[in-house]
């Protein structure tokens, strides 16, 4: 028996497992000294540059792209764009037929999205203190949902940002050993209000992520996660990082200071390498 607990022990260390220590919240233990606050602000994004228009269908609704003309008594007149050398002509869609027209703006025309729909995601920022410099170093986490503030009880110190996860498709950052941050002992410190893949403007920054799927035994061939599996994202837009403009598969952060000068509140923590 000790020689099997012995050999899973040498098997836990080698794979590399890293643990990590979840920070209370403030209201969870609200006479803690020193916390962490900020908000960090996500919008789906459109995946492409075109007015959508969702029509309901008899097995899968069909999305049409084009361009939205006017909101009638009668329905919604709209202007399909050209497909397979086919141009089809403005055509009146009855309001019982659509679901939703999207602009290319990411903002509602008409209708509305399902209430399965996930709209917001989930962050989880994983991070050190630079003191601790022992093999296996504690990992302290932050999990907060999108557009709402957070305010999380945390120790002094010097830390460093590790990797951050947008959990909705499991989308995992790379290579954020050169963003840090410092806590000052008995104050709020405030990390900013932080935008995300947004068009304000802003000293941004891109930063690389990847999709981050784990693979399942019996789906398909390979043990990949069939589309259907993913979370239901509505037609149109997109939770995907940019692919366009030298920053492929990069999410655009921009820092936004919004917070007025108080008493007990600190900001201005991130340090950003290059």
């Amino acid at each position: 028996m000790i020689k099997i607990i012995y050999y899973l022990l040498i098997l836990a260390l080698l794979s590399g497992c890293v643990s990590y220590t979840n920070l209370l919240t403030k209201e969870i233990k609200p006479n803690c000294p020193t916390t962490i606050s900020g908000c960090f602000h996500y919008r789906l994004k459109p995946d492409n540059k075109d007015t959508v228009m969702l029509l309901k269908g008899f097995l899968t609704d069909v999305l049409v792209h084009g361009k939205f003309i006017e909101k009638t008594s009668d329905g919604i007149l709209f202007d399909p764009s050209p497909n397979n050398n086919y141009n089809p002509p403005q055509n009146l869609y009855e309001y019982e037929d659509i679901k939703y027209v999207l602009g290319s703006n990411g903002k509602l025309i008409y209708g509305s999205f399902p209430d399965t729909a996930k709209l917001v995601p989930i962050f989880n920022l994983y991070m050190q203190n630079v003191a601790d410099t022992f093999p296996g170093a504690e990992n302290f986490r932050m999990s907060f949902k999108a557009n709402e503030p957070f305010s999380f009880c945390i120790e002094p110190g010097k830390y460093v940002l590790k990797s951050i996860n947008m959990n909705v498709i499991n989308q995992q950052s790379s290579g954020l050993n050169e963003i840090t941050f410092d806590v000052s002992d008995s104050l709020d410190n405030y990390i900013g209000d932080i935008y995300i893949d947004s068009l304000m403007e802003g000293d941004g920054r891109f930063i690389k992520f990847y999709n981050n799927v784990p693979s399942k035994k019996g789906r398909g061939k390979r043990g990949g996660i069939r589309k259907k599996d993913f979370v239901k994202i509505p037609a149109g837009l997109t939770f995907q990082p940019w692919y366009s403009e030298g920053h492929t598969g990069e999410h655009l952060f921009i820092i936004k200071d919004e917070m007025k000068v108080q008493s007990g509140r600190r900001k201005g923590l991130l340090n950003i390498g290059k």
